[in-house]
């Protein structure tokens, strides 16, 4: 900030000095913006970006740990990784973390078609986790129904799911005056 005046004009001294600043000028800097927050959308049955980047980097760590290459993942490994995801809160899509042991080694079993006990994680697995008509495919393969298991909600109370058949519509309820009207007929 800029001082106009300064009191006594000849010195600065540390006691008795009066300063008059510009009223225009801040004297704290404004504070920073916000950054913009990042709202990511979670899908019931699909991983996001985040999960699908977790999966990855969980799966290259124990890859490296266990074969010294972050390529092949040996299969009870794979599936300890995702028994492990599914039991944190938004490591897989609920869905996922409805399954069971059995049902992720059917998932380990399906890319390990060779079954040489070892699962290439690139390209195979994560091309599958990227594309959703794959990723359908692979729980198809795996006789999990994610649709069946994750809950759906609804809006309203008088929404008519697909499976019911529709009813005679509701009736109009009358008007305020109507009702008064064949209230003063009943009461004369």
């Amino acid at each position: 900030t800029e001082v106009v005046d300064r009191y006594p004009p000849q010195r600065q001294e540390d006691q008795d000095t009066d300063v008059r600043l510009v009223k225009s000028a801040r004297i704290v800097e404004a504070p920073p913006v916000p950054p913009y927050p990042i709202v990511e959308y979670l899908d019931m049955v699909y991983l996001s970006t985040t999960q699908l980047n977790a999966l990855v980097s969980s799966l290259r760590d124990v890859a490296v740990e266990t074969t010294g290459r972050a390529d092949f993942v040996p299969r009870p490994v794979f599936v300890e990784v995702f028994t492990r995801l599914a039991s944190t809160s938004s490591g897989l899509p609920p869905a996922w973390s409805l399954m069971h042991a059995p049902q992720y080694m059917e998932m380990a079993s399906y890319f390990d078609r060779k079954d040489s006990g070892l699962i290439k994680l690139f390209p195979n697995v994560m091309h599958t986790f990227q594309a959703k008509h794959k990723v359908d495919e692979l729980l198809a393969a795996m006789g999990f129904d994610a649709k069946a298991t994750t809950p759906t909600t609804r809006i309203a109370s008088n929404v008519i799911p697909d499976d019911e058949p529709p009813t005679a519509a509701p009736q109009e309820t009358p008007e305020p005056t109507a009702l008064l009207d064949s209230l003063e007929q009943v009461t004369t």
